[in-house]
């Protein structure tokens, strides 16, 4: 199912977008996808569908505001599951934002690190770099996620279920990736922005197949994960600008909480 695997991953991440007229006809594209190769995983993409199907395009969006919005553990922003409101998110979004522009995937208004985004990035990686960026990232964020789904019982629960069995079986990884257990080392300071570098290339101007082994290229300004002080300008104002953003936004909330 490989071949169609960027069709499943974009379609998921529709349904994990604010819903819009025509919603439920991704459902019923990705409940087929499956049913046509008789996939082991097709019943929690068909129990997702007999949901939406009876939903009016207000209730769906009046759902997914309740589910994804208002509550912080279901959010669909991978770097906040890894990194919550420590710095290191604001250089996660960096790179997701850089590797968007170089594989021409428009930005609207979510955020870089946003499901929707973060699932067609991981498609485009070669197999090894993506295997590494669905286990120190992708899987460990869904999993947290997948948990906060079931604690509120909520409908999304077998989109998500299916999402993340999906990605073990396609990757070839363990559950174990979806643990607290695994995924400690973002609260120890040691986060997969660290552990795990991108993908070099040897036509970065700066480039050296040492640097890269050593994790501390400086020229390679694809290299998504494998963070270091020495970010091209351009990348440390769009970085800077986003702590700033990020900081206000904490401001005003503080402020509307303390008015309330």
């Amino acid at each position: 199912m490989i071949r169609q695997r960027l069709r499943v991953l974009d379609l998921v991440g529709k349904l994990l977008s604010y819903p819009k007229e025509g919603y439920c006809q991704y459902a019923i594209e990705l409940d087929e996808l499956f049913k046509e190769d008789n996939h082991e995983l097709s019943e929690y993409f068909s129990q997702f569908l007999e949901f939406v199907k009876y939903k009016e395009t207000y209730e769906q969006e009046e759902l997914f505001t309740r589910t994804f919005e208002i509550n912080p553990g279901c959010a669909l922003e991978v770097g906040w599951h890894l990194f919550g409101e420590e710095y290191s998110r604001g250089l996660f979004m960096v790179r997701m934002r850089e590797e968007l522009r170089q594989n021409n995937i428009a930005e609207a208004t979510e955020l870089p690190d946003h499901i929707s985004y973060v699932l067609p990035i991981l498609d485009l990686m070669n197999p090894t770099d993506g295997r590494e960026f669905a286990r120190a990232c992708v899987c460990p964020s869904l999993g947290k996620m997948k948990t906060s789904l079931e604690e509120i019982d909520s409908p999304y629960i077998p989109l998500m279920t299916g999402l993340v069995f999906y990605l073990l079986k396609e990757y070839d990884l363990p559950e174990s990736c979806l643990t607290p257990e695994e995924s400690k080392r973002f609260d120890t300071g040691e986060d997969p922005l660290h552990n795990y570098k991108g993908s070099h290339s040897s036509s970065i101007p700066g480039y050296s197949e040492e640097n890269c082994d050593s994790g501390i290229c400086s020229g390679c300004s694809g290299d998504l994960i494998s963070l270091d002080s020495n970010l091209p300008n351009n990348l440390q104002a769009q970085d800077t600008n986003q702590e700033k953003t990020l900081k206000t936004n904490q401001q005003t909330d503080k402020r509307s909480e303390n008015n309330g």
